[in-house]
């Protein structure tokens, strides 16, 4: 297993403005604001584009020094934006530089990894630039069981037209956050501090291995989003209508190819961060299969394969914290993924399917009423 050593670029806003300018000229430039990103740089840019010959607003993405060492991988993501947006769903465009290619290289200082054993330096990173869609991110608007499900079936919606893509950088990639590559990660069980958590994780393991291991080649593979996740989704929320427009999914940078039920996976683990709603989940679900429906093989191993996902967040963010002791945020990150795991494994698989059964008959029901619209 190779592990990726994340190097960030050191770049402030003012020089952020610089490379927007320069490699993609957008000139004049009226704002830059850093966004939340957790291993590249990530800017907001407001300016005027003189290829469009208008003004807009754009997302400058700066990627960290592992990720701009597959230039390949790069260009399959732009191909799986571009093929997702000519079936009309709203990916950002992503706008060409100065060489008339979709992505831009520059000599950019780093500090160190966030694993804390790299050295300061100067390193080659790749920089695109998006257009800035419309809406709110889901992680920041209240949801109701009605736009759960309406998540869903966008999320089924994608997985289906995905099937249909594919591109040999994403099928050769490697990425220990994929679920296919679960197993990998045992060997890092003997870092958990606790003893309690080292039993569950090691029964979460063990059931893995004896239930889906055995029946993953009767899975679904294709491409993947792989984080469909609430900071990924935008949209417009009609509270009066309690009706969802989506207008927007980003972040491509963990696209896979895996197994197919993975997409739904690993968002209905995200979307239960925090409570561990197991309903939250359930409504995603109901909608997903309402425009992809899952297989039975598949659908049996769902309450193990979410299971799995969240002991893997915990372990690498575990390993992560092994290696960087101090770090405030991979220390509030391991405490939110440990409390996740532990709280979802405390549910039984018939309890959990009992309530995911319980969402999509609701869903049955209101769509048999003609005054209620979905």
């Amino acid at each position: 297993m190779v592990e990726r050593v994340f190097r960030r670029p050191e770049v402030s806003c003012s020089e952020a403005g610089h490379l927007a300018r320069s490699l993609f000229c957008i000139t004049p430039i009226t704002e830059v604001k850093e966004l939340i990103s957790t291993s590249d740089r990530n800017f907001f840019i407001e300016g005027f584009s003189t290829a469009f010959q208008a003004s807009g607003k754009f997302v400058l993405k700066i990627l960290n020094s592992s990720d701009s060492s597959n230039e390949e991988l790069i260009y399959a993501e732009n191909a799986a934006i571009d093929y997702l947006r000519e079936r009309g769903y709203p990916c950002p465009m992503v706008l060409k530089a100065w060489n008339d290619k979709r992505l831009a290289k520059a000599d950019l200082p780093v500090r160190g990894s966030i694993k804390g054993n790299g050295k300061d330096g100067t390193e080659r990173c790749i920089i695109r630039l998006l257009e800035l869609v419309p809406g709110e991110t889901l992680a920041s608007i209240s949801t109701t069981s009605k736009m759960l499900y309406q998540v869903g079936e966008f999320i089924g919606s994608v997985s289906g037209s995905l099937q249909g893509f594919s591109h040999l950088a994403i099928d050769a990639r490697y990425d220990r956050y994929d679920l296919k590559n679960f197993q990998d990660l045992e060997p890092y069980v003997c870092l958990l501090p606790s003893p309690k958590d080292r039993v569950v994780v090691r029964e979460i393991f063990a059931s893995f291995a004896s239930e889906v291991v055995p029946l993953m080649e009767q899975f679904r593979y294709g491409t993947l989003h792989n984080d469909m996740r609430p900071s990924n989704i935008l949209g417009i929320y009609n509270e009066q209508e309690d009706s969802l427009s989506i207008t927007g999914l980003v972040d491509f940078g963990d696209i896979a190819s895996s197994m197919v039920i993975n997409e739904i996976v690993v968002a209905m683990a995200a979307f239960m961060e925090g409570n561990c709603n197991i309903e939250v989940s359930g409504y995603l679900l109901a909608g997903y299969q309402a425009l992809f429906p899952v297989p039975a093989v598949e659908y049996r191993m769902l309450y193990l394969l979410v299971a799995a996902r969240m002991c893997m967040l915990f372990v690498i963010s575990s390993q992560n914290m092994h290696i960087n002791k101090n770090n405030k945020y991979l220390k509030e990150v391991t405490r939110d993924n440990r409390a996740l795991m532990l709280r979802f494994w405390a549910y039984s698989r018939d309890d959990v399917e009992r309530v995911w059964m319980k969402c999509r008959n609701k869903f049955i029901k209101v769509l048999r009423d003609p005054l209620y619209d979905i």
